[in-house]
């Protein structure tokens, strides 16, 4: 695969753990998804004056993964509610790049060569061994671990759509841009309804995290699907989901989290994953 591909959608991976470093940092992990969701909105809609709306023909692209994000969403925010962030999330980001490489392999038919498939599942595997490490020195019980595969699942699905959405209109922008703003209109409405002092909190209070997560988040998924447009769908997944390891990495520099030998283990393996992918 290009160089410059690769290094796009880790730079995308990087953004992707930057905006989750700030929800790791919310005391309510609600408010911090629901912050992150609102904020995109508005460059949604700057991007889409600049490029319209995207074709016709992906206008059931764009109402899948408008449901699918929301599914995710809804999951995730379970799951961090009975579960630890540094369990849920390696798990749920880990398994998506193997049900996206069986998906386009089976499927898709897509042309992934022997080193981009092992490089893939060395990253997977790599992701969730992260979140398995975590597990022996937290509370988290089964329930959580069995949202965050869900959670995977709808991560794995609405990839492959927005992958697939974007491909079909040819540009990243008016795509996600429209998926965007129907997923926030989901999130909110259900928001709204279940937790409606969480979503007056957000609009108060967080104005920040959702300029910040919100425009952070937004650019390192648009990266993400342009590179769909030129690179197999389960390469750019596995690549994208090493934002774990660059999670990893902030927990321990910034709030002095420990450096164990398995998360070093982890770090060899998903730079040999990106390797092999580079190889490929």
């Amino acid at each position: 695969m290009e160089s410059v591909i690769i290094i796009a959608v880790l730079a995308a991976a990087v953004f992707h753990a930057s905006w989750n470093f700030l929800v790791k940092n919310t005391e309510e992990k609600s408010v911090a998804i629901l912050a992150v969701t609102l904020g995109q909105v508005p460059f949604s809609i700057l991007g889409l004056a600049f490029t319209g709306l995207p074709p016709t023909e992906t206008f059931g692209y764009v109402f899948a993964s408008g449901f699918l994000h929301t599914g995710y969403m809804i999951f995730l925010l379970h799951a961090y509610r009975l579960g630890d962030l540094s369990v849920v999330y390696p798990i749920a980001r880990g398994l998506s790049p193997i049900i996206l490489t069986a998906i386009t392999l089976i499927f898709l038919q897509e042309a992934l060569s022997m080193p981009e498939v092992y490089g893939i599942l060395l990253i997977a595997a790599a992701i969730m061994s992260i979140g398995m490490a975590q597990i022996k020195t937290s509370q988290t019980g089964l329930m959580p671990i069995l949202l965050a595969m869900v959670t995977g699942c709808f991560i794995a699905a609405y990839s492959m759509v927005d992958a697939l959405g974007t491909r079909l209109g040819g540009n990243a922008f008016s795509f996600f841009g429209s998926v965007a703003i129907l997923s926030a209109i989901f999130v909110s409405a259900y928001i709204v309804v279940s937790q409606r002092e969480t979503f007056k909190v957000v609009l108060i209070s967080h104005k920040l995290l959702m300029s910040v997560g919100g425009g952070i988040s937004y650019f390192a998924y648009i990266i993400v699907l342009w590179a769909c447009l030129y690179a197999p769908i389960s390469v750019v997944s596995s690549l994208r989901e090493t934002s774990v390891f660059f999670a990893v990495i902030f927990g321990v520099l910034l709030l002095g989290e420990k450096l164990t030998i398995s998360k070093i283990l982890s770090s060899i393996l998903i730079v040999l994953g990106i390797a092999l992918t580079r190889i490929g």
